[in-house]
């Protein structure tokens, strides 16, 4: 329950961090596809942060959303099933087909078919902003 809402706080901050980016990509495709409607393949759904986020400012034609964590699928499939406009998938897309081992972690959003590299500035802030996060659990 605590580490729930540790999560959530840790999603909080992320999103504000992210801010910056989400408004740079509002922006190239707003003006890339003005009013045109557009189909959107989301690679890695998630909890749908991609559907909502472009469902509320872009003219969606259709979205393809892919998510290969089981649990999640199920949660983002409740979330849009009666959503004509968008078709959820419970696999990953490469450029094979075959089976291959979901890493996933407490942060979902960080969960990835290959090895996490712990080097990335990315990493390195989320970690510390959940590390704090957990040392107030105690």
């Amino acid at each position: 329950m605590i580490n729930n809402i540790y999560i959530k706080i840790l999603y909080y901050f992320i999103g504000i961090i992210d801010l910056k980016n989400k408004l740079k990509i509002k922006n190239f495709f707003l003006k890339k596809f003005n009013r045109k409607e557009i189909i959107l393949f989301d690679i890695g759904a998630h909890k749908g942060e991609t559907i909502d986020f472009f469902t509320k400012f872009f003219n969606i034609k259709k979205i393809f959303a892919f998510e290969p964590n089981y649990n999640i699928f199920l949660k983002i499939r409740r979330k849009y099933y009666k959503k004509d406009k968008i078709k959820i998938y419970n696999f990953g897309v490469g450029d094979f087909e075959y089976e291959k081992k979901l890493n996933i972690f407490n942060d979902t959003s960080s969960s990835t078919f290959t090895e996490l590299n712990e080097n990335t500035k990315y990493f390195k802030r989320k970690n510390r902003i959940f590390n704090l996060l957990k040392k107030e659990e105690f």
